[in-house]
């Protein structure tokens, strides 16, 4: 890879071979659109829904404390709208849900309703983190509406219109992006954090250094 490139190449093609494998489950998630529940699995080839865990019954995963990011398009067709899932207590990734054709309001309930697929064994969801802006912004509306409850907090005195206190979801920063994806890559590269998605290694490519007047920052 170019030297340019964010993550090592070489370590990541090491990686994938070692860890990326087909989802041991797949096929798509019913739900309620107006609360944000689950209402049964289906399986089926070319679901939106990728598991690396078997369902318990068709509304019921393993118990366990899990957590999601998500990065949200406009649903336009062009890029996904993903969820990535992650067992909070073995580092390892268990679920992904992507779809480029739902847009941000519509994506919503169906990512709640993942969340409360994975639940612990009190019942809560698994906590839900997103990139706050652009389309994340209409797709955190919606899950305020929805009151999921475990959602990610910052605290910060200013965050574009948002004025102090508690602001849901996480802000792209130039800083905090490229302090997120250099813990990213120290997870991954130091077995702290697996990747059983064979896509998510392959989009490792596509992050490379370009120089602004912060100097040389992940793109």
């Amino acid at each position: 890879g170019s030297q340019s490139q964010f993550f090592d190449q070489l370590r990541v093609r090491s990686l994938q071979h070692e860890f990326a494998t087909p989802p041991y489950w797949t096929g798509d998630i019913e739900f309620d659109p107006d609360a944000g529940k689950p209402i049964r699995l289906t399986q089926c080839e070319g679901g939106l829904l990728h598991l690396w865990c078997y369902p318990r019954s068709e509304k019921a995963l393993p118990s366990g404390l899990y957590v999601m990011g998500g990065d949200i398009s406009t649903g336009e067709g062009i890029t996904n709208s993903v969820i990535s899932v992650v067992n909070a207590e073995t580092g390892e990734k268990v679920g992904e849900l992507a779809t480029a054709r739902r847009p941000p309001r519509e994506f919503a309930p169906a990512a709640a309703a993942v969340g409360w697929l994975f639940a612990t064994e009190h019942g809560d969801p698994a906590l839900l983190a997103w990139e706050h802006c652009g389309p994340g912004q209409v797709f955190a509306a919606r899950i305020l509406e929805l009151n999921y409850p475990r959602i990610y907090l910052r605290e910060s005195e200013t965050v574009g219109a948002w004025k102090g206190g508690s602001l849901p979801g996480w802000f792209p920063t130039v800083q905090e992006k490229r302090k997120l994806l250099e813990d990213y890559r120290s997870a991954l590269f130091a077995r702290q954090f697996i990747n059983r998605s064979w896509l998510s290694f392959e989009e490792c490519g596509a992050y490379y250094y370009t120089a602004d007047e912060f100097g040389q920052i992940p793109d």
